[in-house]
């Protein structure tokens, strides 16, 4: 793994460091912590990703996860 490699959360830059074949539900338990019962929706690399897939959905080199909570009003 090259030293400048990683990925993107609502376009903060992340090294994989050594998350090797990293899922997103893995990223997304590391990084999210407590949030991770709240509502929200994510999308990578501008594709929603449905929950049921994110123990699936590997993450690579440069991909762009975004993460987006409802909130009220219009």
């Amino acid at each position: 793994m090259k030293k400048n490699e990683g990925f993107f959360i609502n376009g903060n830059f992340f090294p994989l460091m050594e998350l090797k074949n990293s899922t997103l539900q893995n990223i997304l338990e590391i990084f999210l912590k407590k949030e991770i019962k709240k509502k929200f929706a994510v999308a990578v690399n501008e594709k929603l990703v449905p929950k049921e897939m994110w123990k699936n959905k590997k993450i690579f080199h440069n991909d762009k996860i975004e993460i987006v909570y409802p909130f009220k009003g219009g």
